[in-house]
């Protein structure tokens, strides 16, 4: 049924939320909707929710990348939006 598959987006949504619990809450909220799109955005082009979370890879990995990504970013003092941070973000991931 649709919504226990739904509960997998959250549940996913929500561990990353946890592992970058670190973070500013206004820098997560993008990042959070940003994965929700993701795999809203798999899942239209007739992915399964779990193949689409999967696709994603794991919240370690995923909090790994966005936390490098950001330090890097910060000591280049380029962390002036968050735009600039999920653009890198998806250049990594594509």
């Amino acid at each position: 049924s649709k919504e226990s598959l739904n509960v997998k987006k959250l549940e996913f949504i929500n561990a990353l939320g946890g592992a970058l619990s670190q973070l500013p809450p206004d820098e997560v909220r993008p990042l959070l909707d940003y994965y929700v799109e993701a795999i809203d955005d798999r899942v239209e082009d007739g992915m399964t929710e779990e193949a689409a979370i999967a696709s994603l890879g794991s919240i370690e990995e995923l909090s790994r990348k966005i936390l490098s990504q950001r330090e890097k970013l910060q000591s280049a003092n380029k962390l002036c939006s968050q735009e600039y941070l999920t653009k890198a973000l998806t250049e990594e991931t594509t």
